[in-house]
């Protein structure tokens, strides 16, 4: 799943190459080259030429019908117009290049079909073996706030049985994200890097949570508001990514503890998690 992901995204990039040749303002029309209505636009009308030429009531109603915000329908070709306007003193219109873009958008079309097809069969899968243990694991990590169904099952089949894990540690080494050992002799490095020897599809798939946990909802309020809150005191002192690589840690623990206690998660501050840990303590004492 993931190459074709990979693949995708290449061809992707290819697209947003040659319509920066032959189109370059459509990019600030579209920021979602290959969604409905951008595609729609490509496959009807393809060039600046066309545009222009197209009827306007006709193609506001097209824009709208394609869009989820066709309110703003009007306002998107007038955009659009002016993008066509502009390609025909800064863009070079070369044929090949036109035919380049219909062939990426047939690609592009048959990659998402194909994942489609994959994520149907994942999800058929899991229906299926409902009662197994590594199913319920799976929907376990899929009560962690940035976890998706796919990421769960993606960190899961990088783990396989969970059993073989005694700490968090063992997951970081695992995942490739304890730190590079970086010494020669006597020398001994003072800069830190993860080792990345682990899994890269489970590395990955952590590093999409970090994001997800640190990104705010459209209220302002955190996705997870305590990781949130560690990323900014992090990130203010230290390079961004580093401060990501502190988060994919934090995300770490809460996967391997979630797992462990075989318990959904609970959103607690690091306050109330510790007062919680505590009291077995003390009746034990």
């Amino acid at each position: 799943y993931y190459d074709l992901t990979d693949e995708r995204s290449a061809h992707i990039n290819k697209l947003k190459g040659d319509l920066h040749t032959v189109f370059p303002q459509y990019l600030d029309v579209f920021c979602d080259v290959t969604g409905k209505t951008s595609t729609m636009i490509l496959r009807q009308y393809g060039t600046p030429d066309k545009i222009l030429r197209g009827h306007k009531k006709t193609m506001i109603e097209k824009i709208s019908k394609a869009s989820r915000k066709g309110a703003k329908a009007s306002e998107r070709y007038e955009k659009l117009c002016a993008a066509a306007n502009a390609a025909k003193t800064f863009g070079c219109q070369i044929d090949s290049i036109y035919f380049n873009i219909f062939l990426t958008l047939d690609l592009v079309e048959k990659l998402d079909s194909a994942l489609d097809s994959i994520l149907n069969r994942i999800r058929q899968l899991i229906t299926f073996n409902k009662n197994e243990k590594f199913i319920q694991q799976i929907k376990l990590l899929n009560t962690i706030p940035g976890v998706g169904f796919l990421t769960a099952v993606t960190i899961m089949c990088e783990i396989g049985d969970f059993s073989a894990f005694r700490n968090p540690k063992q997951l970081f080494a695992y995942f490739g994200l304890d730190p590079e050992v970086n010494e020669s002799g006597k020398f001994v490095g003072t800069q830190l890097h993860m080792s990345k020897r682990g899994s890269r599809i489970a590395r990955r798939a952590i590093f999409a949570v970090a994001l997800a946990s640190i990104r705010t909802k459209r209220n302002g309020e955190g996705i997870n508001p305590y990781l949130r809150k560690y990323y900014e005191l992090k990130s203010g002192q230290k390079p961004k990514m580093v401060a990501i690589g502190a988060v994919m840690h934090k995300v770490c623990n809460i996967v391997f503890a979630v797992l462990r206690d075989e318990k959904a998660f609970e959103l607690r501050s690091p306050e109330e998690h510790c007062k919680q840990y505590q009291r077995p303590a003390l009746a034990a004492a």
